[in-house]
């Protein structure tokens, strides 16, 4: 019994070893295949690694080789201007950058003097052989004022009579298109062009130049609330909508008078492009039929402004523009960047960026420097950004740099303070007068008041024949809430004086007797003052600027007439100025540098730890925000509760 369940023991132990046995060689079978399929895991991982960096390593190449090509300039280029993918402002001040970061238009916004310069590099790049602007819908009125784009037409003049000289880019093409016309201004800026293409059901709104002027005298009255107010000159027109019903009579001939010159010279330049023109055998017979300008034959420009907006056919038989036609024949349409007709064609933005690096490799000496300093907007008191103290800073800055040979004072403002004007006037004549350094003006879409001012001690004033100029005059303005208004309202007062000045203050009293004379003859000082700034800076006599004065406004062309600037001319004239005034060669190399240098993004963020610099930033956002809306060709006069230098008269 013993062997038996022994034996029967050693069979069922030696079962139980075979069944393990068995076990084990099935786990080391396991082992093995998991090993196996791990090794050919990992060899698929790295393999698909491999192949996956090769492939994106191949794809990079691709990506960059296709990236350079888009962004290299290649013979026979044309460029193509789109003009709501830049948003082009006078200048870009530090909020400027930080708002563009914000808003993510960092890349898309340039300055005018930016734009002028991409027109030069164009014109001096044999590659390049044509230049398209579209102007299609979805653009927003441009910002662009009148002198700005006479500025830009004088600019694209001079690349295509240089294009067409040069054996290399003789047939250099110049076309501007669009669907429709979103406004005068555009279609001013596509008269620089030798071809204008608008599409079928296009039209053109060419009113030319208007003004729309509230009065607020009769409101005011009627809400208890009064004006106290007093110019020097009779043309000084700022506080007439706060104390008229209407343009006094002086007021309104000076006016007409402006507007007269902006018309005539908006139509004498429309008037050169038709002549320019030959429509024959472009227009279908069986559409002259819709026409309705006299006589289907070629109206007068100011016939032509009384049935505006007209037709693209009507605009067509009006040699207004030169075809019918649509954009697809002129924008890039494959991935060779090409048109319909085959021209290789690249984006300004993108030209502006190659060019500008290949000429940074190319430089290879340091040339003079010509500071740009910007006097933009109403003239104020204080150190932030645009304000009297930076600028005369920026000023005396750029005079004290050893590598910089002269200023150009670029002013686009229609005035301000007096107080702040003055200080700018008197560091722009210590630079000029002491420091020997050439300081010349150049007058952009508006100076005026203040900014004549400012500027009259500069060696040369240059501005564009439609740049708005002249006010020469004070005003003062003092609002009036009387008790009994307040009263009625529910509101009393008290008040603790311990002075006649000090009640003469308030908002609550009228200047009376001796302390409105006193008023009187305080601006009467500052208005001679004003007027010896003037004669001294443009060496006339007292007696002439007087009669140009009084607060009267001018357009360039009156301006160069009545001896208020020297000659016409935009921001490449005045550069050629400076180099005149230091180099003694128009024709010197020199380079432009904006004083003050720009903060980076990140500086304004830390500088803007500074409470009063967060309040200039959120008032330099909310000025970017109105700016925006500026309309088409249209002047308005705004009278700022305050007193100050200022002129009512801004192009927008």
């Amino acid at each position: 019994m013993f062997s038996r369940t022994s034996h029967l023991a050693r069979r069922l132990n030696i079962k139980h070893f075979s069944s393990n046995q068995g076990d084990h060689s099935k786990e080391r079978g396991s082992w093995s295949i998991g090993r196996s399929l791990l090794r050919g895991a990992k060899y698929v991982v790295v393999s698909g690694g491999v192949i996956l960096a090769t492939a994106s390593i191949y794809r990079y190449y691709v990506f960059k080789a296709e990236i350079n090509k888009r962004m290299s300039i290649e013979n026979n280029t044309i460029v193509y201007w789109k003009l709501n993918q830049h948003s082009i402002t006078e200048t870009k001040p530090n909020i400027h950058q930080l708002w563009d970061v914000v808003g993510n238009r960092s890349l898309n916004s340039i300055t005018f003097l930016e734009l002028l310069k991409y027109l030069k590099m164009i014109e001096e790049d044999n590659r390049v052989t044509g230049l398209y602007l579209d102007l299609s819908t979805g653009i927003k009125q441009t910002s662009l004022g009148f002198a700005q784009l006479q500025e830009l037409y004088v600019r694209i003049q001079m690349l295509k009579q240089a294009k067409r000289s040069n054996p290399l880019t003789k047939d250099f093409k110049a076309i501007a298109f669009t669907d429709t016309f979103n406004s005068q201004a555009h279609y001013y800026l596509a008269t620089a062009f030798d071809e204008i293409h608008m599409e079928q059901t296009g039209s053109l709104p060419l009113t030319g130049f208007s003004s729309s002027q509230p009065f607020f005298k009769t409101l005011l009255t009627k809400l208890g609330l009064e004006v106290q107010a007093h110019a020097e000159g009779d043309y000084k027109s700022m506080i007439s909508p706060m104390t008229k019903d209407e343009w006094p009579k002086k007021q309104l001939e000076n006016m007409m008078n402006l507007f007269s010159s902006l018309n005539t010279q908006l139509k004498t330049r429309i008037s050169h492009f038709r002549n320019d023109q030959n429509v024959k055998d472009r227009i279908n017979p069986t559409e002259l039929e819709t026409i309705s300008l006299p006589n289907n034959g070629l109206a007068s420009v100011q016939d032509i402004m009384h049935l505006a907006p007209i037709s693209a056919v009507e605009s067509l038989q009006q040699k207004l523009v030169t075809h019918i036609s649509y954009k697809r024949n002129f924008i890039p349409i494959d991935d060779k960047f090409t048109n319909a007709a085959g021209n290789r064609v690249m984006e300004l933005r993108k030209y502006k960026q190659t060019r500008c690096e290949e000429l940074e490799k190319e430089k290879s000496t340091t040339l003079p420097l010509i500071a740009i300093v910007y006097l933009v907007g109403t003239i104020t008191r204080g150190d932030n950004v645009n304000q009297a103290g930076a600028i005369s800073k920026a000023l005396l800055t750029a005079a004290h740099d050893k590598n910089v040979v002269g200023i150009v004072l670029r002013v686009d403002s229609g005035g301000g303070d007096a107080i702040a004007s003055d200080s700018i006037w008197e560091t722009v004549h210590h630079i000029s007068k002491e420091l020997k350094k050439p300081v010349v003006a150049s007058y952009g879409n508006v100076s005026a008041s203040g900014g004549v001012y400012a500027s009259s001690a500069c060696d040369r004033i240059l501005c564009s024949p439609g740049t708005i100029t002249g006010s020469i005059g004070v005003a003062q303005i003092k609002p009036i809430i009387p008790e009994e208004t307040l009263k009625s309202y529910g509101i009393n007062m008290n008040e603790i004086h311990f002075s006649e000045g000090s009640k003469n203050s308030s908002f609550l009293r009228k200047l009376e007797g001796v302390y409105w004379e006193r008023l009187k003859i305080q601006s009467q000082n500052m208005y001679n003052l004003f007027k010896k700034r003037v004669a001294d800076g443009r060496n006339l006599d007292l007696d002439y600027i007087q009669s140009v004065a009084q607060g009267q406004v001018w357009t360039g062309v009156q301006a160069r007439e009545n001896k208020l600037v020297d000659k016409l001319g935009g921001f490449d004239e005045a550069i050629v100025e400076v180099k005149k005034l230091a180099l003694q060669n128009a024709l010197a190399e020199a380079e432009t540098i904006v004083f003050p240098k720009r903060l980076s993004w990140w500086e304004q963020l830390v500088d803007a730890g500074n409470p009063d610099k967060v309040a200039s930033y959120m008032k330099g956002i909310i000025s970017v925000m109105i700016q925006s809306t500026r309309s088409d060709f249209e002047t308005k006069s705004s009278a700022d509760l305050k007193m100050e230098l200022d002129q009512d008269v801004v192009l927008k």
